[in-house]
């Protein structure tokens, strides 16, 4: 059984989070959340109609960006936002809306970046198999 889904809007990046210090001290690490980002994994998770993949999981992923007027590369969005950054959003989003039990299930990640047709609204294609 596997789960499939869509989510309309353009794809949000979840970097790294930031370690800093206290002026007593002490450390802290300040995830990397804002607000475009907490938005776009409820969307995500949201997506998810179906029950829940056990096990090894496949992903397969298709990230569709508005291309603008002009670009280095007209034919791939090969510039930002980095694909890795925005399948750990995604798959945080996955999870939270319960395709998978945990991102650690991901054993194969099947995923593109690419320009949306003219017209058409950004977003992303996903599926979820057992392995």
């Amino acid at each position: 059984m596997s789960l499939t889904g869509y989510v309309e809007g353009t794809p949000v990046q979840q970097g790294s989070s930031t370690p800093g210090q206290r002026k007593d001290g002490s450390l802290y690490v300040r995830p990397n959340a804002g607000r475009r980002l907490k938005t776009w994994r409820v969307l995500v998770a949201e997506s998810v109609k179906g029950s829940t993949v056990r096990g090894p999981v496949v992903v397969r992923v298709r990230f569709m960006f508005t291309k603008p007027a002009r670009t280095k590369f007209p034919d791939y969005p090969a510039g930002r936002p980095d694909i890795d950054k925005v399948l750990r959003a995604l798959l945080d989003g996955l999870t939270t809306g319960g395709a998978f039990e945990d991102d650690a299930r991901v054993v194969r990640v099947e995923m593109e970046k690419v320009w949306a047709e003219p017209g058409a609204t950004p977003g992303v294609e996903w599926e979820v198999s057992p392995r």
